[in-house]
């Protein structure tokens, strides 16, 4: 959870920082991207994510029935995953909403400027889920390759 709390923090700098920038190079390439294609990206990283998991699981299965070895808790870390995903999809449309509302700018003149910095903020956040996903499928392939260096060892000796 600490981890979590690390990432969002870092991740809301770097977006203050990113639209700061933007502001004061007056560009809003940032806001109008991320308008016109953030639930499109996320949806896009989510199922790019599943496929991955669904192939690491495979491997985890393949890998399980072999050596015996326990992957409860990374098959609940993956899962979690999927569900952090799904919340930043929700996440995004509800501060799209608040975006586009024209009561909130009427009243509140940095609302696009937060809102903005908060789409940044899910973007960075759903990257970063797909990275650690990455991260599991070199972890199992070096696994994989360990194991199989294993096997082609005890082969050798006992022929």
């Amino acid at each position: 959870m600490m981890e979590h709390i690390k990432n969002a923090t870092l991740f809301l700098v770097i977006s203050a920082i990113v639209q700061s920038l933007s502001a004061w190079l007056q560009s809003d390439f940032i806001e109008s991207f991320l308008k016109a294609n953030l639930i499109t990206l996320l949806l896009a990283l989510m199922a790019i994510n599943t496929t991955t998991i669904s192939v690491i699981m495979t491997k985890l299965r393949e890998i399980s029935d072999d050596s015996g070895v326990d992957f409860s808790k990374t098959i609940n870390s993956m899962k979690e995953s999927i569900v952090e995903q799904v919340i930043l999809i929700v996440v995004a449309i509800f501060i799209l909403i608040l975006q586009s509302s024209a009561l909130l700018v009427s009243k509140w003149n940095g609302v696009n400027t937060v809102t903005t910095i908060l789409l940044i903020t899910t973007f960075m956040y759903a990257v970063q889920i797909l990275y650690d996903t990455a991260q599991g499928v070199f972890v199992i392939a070096y696994k994989e390759n360990a194991l199989l260096k294993d096997k082609n060892s005890k082969g050798q000796k006992a022929g």
